[in-house]
């Protein structure tokens, strides 16, 4: 079906063809619709009184000076919004890459702390040797080599509406990376979770590396930790502009929801929180052989609509107890200031210096 090159990729980044032939036949038996993806059930949205941050630094800095934290940052992607440069080693503020700040500042609190905080990089096909040659040329921003973990999420091709092949303008099939959802797979088959467990540590820190608001912080993880629960998110206040996901009770279930599963004519004003994808994982809901959904998901690929499956991190909370901290979105104190162009950058340049230096 593929072109040798195709193929070569495909088979590199662990492509499940059984998978990709079900989401196929899918299409084919009934064409995309954005219904496709929504949420059935009773929804309700969560409570304010359950967004808690019980202040705990203490907590959090003794779990990192144990080694109990690592942190991981979502480098993936298709490397197509700032230049054809992965998104990680694109420069932020001045010459300091996106992965020059959050690894910078990672290595700050674990140095204050004379602590080592493991860092990994989920990277994509698109990405992995830009960042693996941007690390290398910066001496992986001051942390050692066995501290520095790269791997790669999955891969998969892209359709149209119908179930057929989407063919770029290049003659050449479609390929993308099916999601943050790959989180625990990725961590399995690579080894990953096993060297982690191996060097004691209990908790990992997960974020989108354009987060540029998101750091790690001991007194967000004391939190976590205090919670006892498998997992923890961070959300912010709602804002009209919003694009994601929410936690919302599904038939009484508490979990996050995407916004391109809610049905039409959810009221979004009703909605409390909203999820910055920044996460805090104990080992438990990391399980790869839990079952997230692969949901259908329209793109816009050379001015034609393309169909991609992807699943979701967030999805993980359908199946464990979840706790969710509320943080800010302020200038000054904010978590969530995301930079999705090179506009959004300009945009946060007073922020980042003041933060950054």
């Amino acid at each position: 079906m593929f072109d040798a090159q195709t193929q070569q990729l495909l088979d590199r980044y662990r492509f499940d063809p059984e998978r990709f032939e079900a989401q196929r036949a899918w299409l084919r038996s009934a064409p995309f619709a954005p219904t496709m993806a929504h949420v059935h059930g009773d929804l309700a949205p969560l409570e304010r009184d359950r967004f808690v941050i019980a202040e705990d630094r203490a907590r959090g800095e003794e779990a990192i000076r144990r080694g109990e934290v690592a942190f991981l940052l979502l480098n993936g992607g298709m490397a197509t919004r700032f230049g054809g440069v992965a998104k990680g080693a694109a420069k932020a503020l001045g010459e300091r890459s996106f992965l020059a700040l959050r690894m910078g500042q990672a290595k700050q609190v674990a140095d204050a702390l004379g602590a080592r905080v493991p860092c990994v990089l989920m990277n994509s096909f698109a990405t992995d040797a830009a960042t693996a040659h941007h690390l290398e040329k910066h001496a992986r921003f001051g942390f050692a080599e066995d501290d520095v973990y790269r791997c790669v999420q999955g891969i998969s091709v892209r359709l149209t509406e119908t179930g057929d092949v989407f063919v770029e303008d290049s003659g050449r099939p479609s390929l993308y990376t099916p999601g943050h959802g790959d989180l625990a797979w990725t961590l399995e088959v690579n080894g990953i979770a096993d060297k982690l467990k191996a060097r004691g540590v209990k908790t990992l820190f997960v974020s989108n590396v354009d987060n540029v608001g998101c750091s790690l912080d001991p007194a967000l993880l004391g939190a976590h930790l205090a919670a006892h629960t498998p997992m923890s998110v961070e959300t912010v206040d709602p804002d009209p502009k919003d694009v994601g996901g929410a936690p919302l009770y599904v038939d009484g279930k508490l979990q996050l929801i995407e916004g391109f599963r809610l049905p039409k004519g959810f009221d979004g004003s009703s909605l409390t929180g909203f999820n910055i994808n920044s996460f805090y994982f104990e080992w438990p809901a990391l399980n790869a052989s839990v079952q997230l959904a692969f949901y259908p998901v329209a793109k816009k690929v050379d001015g034609r609509t393309a169909i991609q499956f992807e699943r979701i991190a967030g999805e993980i909370s359908a199946h464990f107890p979840t706790t969710y901290l509320r943080v800010p979105r302020d200038a000054e104190h904010g978590r969530f200031l995301p930079v999705k162009s090179p506009e959004d950058l300009v945009v946060l340049q007073p922020i980042l210096t003041a933060r950054y230096g």
